[in-house]
């Protein structure tokens, strides 16, 4: 299969981070894993000096040279965002590379890698090497940013594989019944993480006195949670992007909001388009049939549609900010939102 457009074309749907990987990259992680089969745990190694953006304590050399020079367990927060405790029989640990050369964006209250991820068994990506890639994100040291992402962490675990993966199902918006595929809505999500250390499994040269340890041990506990999610591509830019493609874009909106969710800040820049249709293999994906997800949940918030009635007051809120948020859409997008947006959870999906 050939591209009928030129890379000119292509590239005017969205807009290129300024952020570089290398094009060593292993291929993007982007099957869907259940919550039970995602790793208990991450070995990550930082690489570079990304551990000098990470955290204030930048200028304690020693401090960075523990972290340089060893993998720092982090262990995966449940849904209640209660930490996975013991070392299982069945304790999987996956490893992760950050490096700052892999940044691929920075925002007001986070950054955002791509590292190499290696599974542990039974997950075996089809790659050559085994290792994927999948997008990190971190929180800068500070108890907003870490609150957000800790929020975002919570909406991706209650997102509904429907929203993740593109599947054959009716869609409500439609006037007839005839099923379709329907398009991922947000990217999969592979699990949020929060640094273990433990100073008596440290590792300590011998010559390190006690208050430079505890000085070690305060850096390290101090390193940003990391979550990690699938990476969906490059910002979008919408007075470049045809009519039918915005229309597409709201109707992504519409069924998120449809699942009970609003995203908080949703603005051009937290809508992503990469080459598509996502059904397609990796290599036969094209730019002018794009995929787009929506990103960026740290201000999201999730209302169950089953407690209408017990919560009406809450319900009222979320309708505003529904309201608010496909208002700054069709201004945006300068369209109008699809039919059907007001009907929570009727989309029927088949597996």
């Amino acid at each position: 299969m050939s591209d009928s457009r030129s890379d000119h074309d292509n590239a005017a749907l969205s807009q290129k981070s300024s952020f570089s990987p290398p094009a060593a990259m292993p291929p993007c992680l982007q099957e869907f894993i259940p919550q039970d089969h995602l790793p208990d745990a991450l070995s990550v190694r930082y690489r570079d000096d990304l551990y000098r953006n990470e955290n204030p304590y930048h200028g304690q050399r020693v401090w960075e040279h523990f972290v340089a020079n060893n993998a720092l367990e982090f262990r995966r927060v449940k849904s209640d965002l209660t930490s996975d405790a013991g070392e299982e029989p069945n304790f999987r640990i996956a490893s992760l590379n950050l490096e700052e050369a892999n940044l691929l964006g920075v925002g007001n209250h986070s950054r955002v890698y791509i590292a190499p991820f290696q599974l542990p068994p039974p997950l075996h990506p089809s790659t050559p090497s085994g290792t994927v890639s999948v997008a990190c994100k971190t929180a800068i040291n500070d108890e907003e940013p870490r609150s957000l992402l800790e929020n975002e962490s919570k909406i991706y675990a209650q997102f509904p594989r429907s929203l993740q993966e593109e599947l054959l199902g009716r869609h409500s918006a439609r006037p007839d019944d005839r099923p379709e595929f329907l398009a991922a809505v947000v990217p999969k999500s592979y699990g949020y993480y929060k640094i273990a250390f433990e100073e008596s499994k440290a590792g300590f040269e011998e010559n390190i006195d006690e208050e430079t340890k505890q000085g070690i041990s305060r850096y390290v506990r101090s390193l940003s949670p990391i979550l990690l999610m699938e990476n969906c591509g490059d910002m979008i830019v919408p007075f470049r992007m045809p009519d039918h493609q915005k229309n597409h874009c709201l109707e992504l909106i519409a069924r998120l909001h449809g699942a009970g969710f609003t995203q908080g800040s949703l603005y051009p820049r937290n809508i992503v388009v990469q080459p598509g249709p996502l059904t397609l293999p990796p290599a036969a994906r094209r730019l002018h049939t794009p995929s787009f997800r929506i990103i960026d949940f740290g201000k999201g918030v999730y209302f169950d549609p089953e407690t209408c009635n017990e919560k009406a007051a809450d319900f009222g809120s979320f309708l505003n900010d529904m309201l608010t948020e496909e208002a700054r859409a069709r201004r945006e997008f300068n369209v109008d939102m699809p039919d059907g947006r007001f009907e929570l959870c009727t989309t029927s999906y088949y597996y």
